[in-house]
C-alpha cells in the first residue's frame, strides 16, 4: 500500500512538470497554439506514462529510453510549433536523431547501473549523425548532403577504424571482453 502512495506522487509530479512546461510555452509563444497542443499532449502523455512505468520498475531500460525520447520530442515540437525558435519542424527534424542518441545514455545506465559501451557508442553515433544532418538542414554547411557524401565517403572507413581502435583500447583497459567472450562452448563448436 505504501508503494501505491509513492507511485501516485510520481504520477502527479510528472503531470505537473509537463503541465507547467505547456503553460510556460503558452505564455511565451508567438502564435495561437491550437492543434499543436494536441501533438504535444499526445507525445508528452505517452512519454510520461512510459517514464512512470520505467520509474516503477517495469522494463526500466526500454521505458526509460522511450519515455525520455517521446517527452523530449514533444517539447521540441511544441517549441518549434509555438515559434519560440525561428525554425520549423521540417528544419529541426535532425534534433530528434540527437535526442534518440542522448536517450540511450540513461537507458543503458538504468539497465546496467553503469555506462556500457554497448549503449554509449550507438548513442554517440546517433547524436553525431543528428548533428551532421542538422548542419545540412539549417544550411550551416552550404553544399547538399548528396554532394558531401560523394566527396567525403571514405571518411566512413576512418571513423569505423577509429571506433575499432577505441574499442580495442577500452577492452584492454577493462581486462574483460566487451564483444567477444571466450567460453568452452565456442571451442566445442569448432571441433
Amino acid at each position: 500500500m505504501k508503494n501505491d502512495k509513492y507511485n501516485i506522487l510520481l504520477a502527479a509530479g510528472l503531470l505537473f512538470i509537463f503541465g507547467g512546461i505547456l503553460l510556460l510555452v503558452y505564455l511565451f509563444s508567438r502564435v495561437s497554439l491550437g492543434m499543436y497542443v494536441f501533438r504535444f499532449a499526445l507525445f508528452s502523455l505517452s512519454g510520461s506514462v512510459l517514464l512512470y512505468f520505467a520509474l516503477t520498475g517495469t522494463k526500466p531500460a526500454l521505458f526509460t529510453f522511450s519515455g525520455l525520447f517521446l517527452s523530449c520530442c514533444s517539447l521540441l515540437f511544441l517549441i518549434a510549433d509555438a515559434r519560440i525558435i525561428p525554425y520549423t519542424i521540417k528544419q529541426v527534424w535532425p534534433v530528434t536523431v540527437v535526442l534518440s542518441g542522448l536517450a540511450l545514455f540513461p537507458a543503458g545506465y538504468v539497465r546496467f547501473r553503469k555506462f556500457q559501451i554497448s549503449y554509449v557508442v550507438p548513442g554517440v553515433v546517433l547524436a553525431g549523425l543528428g548533428f551532421v544532418f542538422l548542419c545540412f538542414s539549417l544550411n550551416i554547411i552550404k553544399i547538399s548532403f548528396a554532394e558531401f557524401a560523394r566527396a567525403w565517403w571514405p571518411l566512413i572507413f576512418v571513423i569505423f577504424g577509429l571506433s575499432l581502435v577505441v574499442l580495442f583500447v577500452y577492452t584492454k583497459k577493462q581486462k574483460t571482453p566487451v564483444i567477444f567472450e571466450d567460453s568452452e562452448d565456442d571451442d566445442e563448436d569448432l571441433q
